[in-house]
């Protein structure tokens, strides 16, 4: 009975679990760029977010999508392509957010380098690696990672340099 039980538990709890987490098929990815042009808001937000949360897999659909003569579908798909390339998924804390717009918006690079140590407290490293492959401006590039800046970057206990 207690094995019964248990397998019943298991199949209950196990498989939503594992189906929630299978990634969208072609057909669903394609079907949900079509939507982000949907007339319905809740149907192009849907669509949205199920494209968010498959991440890097629908990269090259999104960057085809971002081609679209429709601005909407266009916009939609720049906007998710950016929240790729920027680490930001579903699950990114609403703080860590505030913290990479502050770094976009920043006017200065003290106020850049102080969102990048924020960045490090919150240990969102891939975010920090896409913001300085993402500068345009190499001189600004090189100040963030030169050996003279390095007092501001800090170890964490997740992550300390080998050596």
């Amino acid at each position: 009975m207690k094995r019964v039980l248990l397998r019943f538990l298991l199949g209950a709890f196990w498989i939503p679990l594992a189906a929630a987490a299978a990634p969208p098929t072609s057909q669903e990815i394609a079907r949900a760029i079509e939507e982000l042009g949907a007339p319905q808001f809740d149907t192009r937000q849907a669509a949205s977010e199920l494209l968010w949360g498959a991440g890097e897999a629908v990269a090259a659909a999104l960057g085809r999508a971002a081609a679209s003569p429709d601005p909407e579908v266009r916009t939609r798909a720049e906007e998710l392509l950016q929240k790729l390339r920027l680490g930001i998924r579903p699950n990114t804390p609403a703080d860590a957010i505030e913290v990479i717009d502050q770094f976009r918006q920043a006017k200065s690079s003290n106020e850049r380098q102080q969102a990048l140590r924020g960045l490090q407290s919150k240990e969102q490293w891939h975010t920090i690696v896409a913001l300085l492959r993402s500068e345009s401006n190499p001189a600004e590039r090189e100040a963030f990672v030169s050996p003279g800046h390095a007092s501001n970057w800090r170890p964490t206990a997740s992550f300390t340099p080998l050596g």
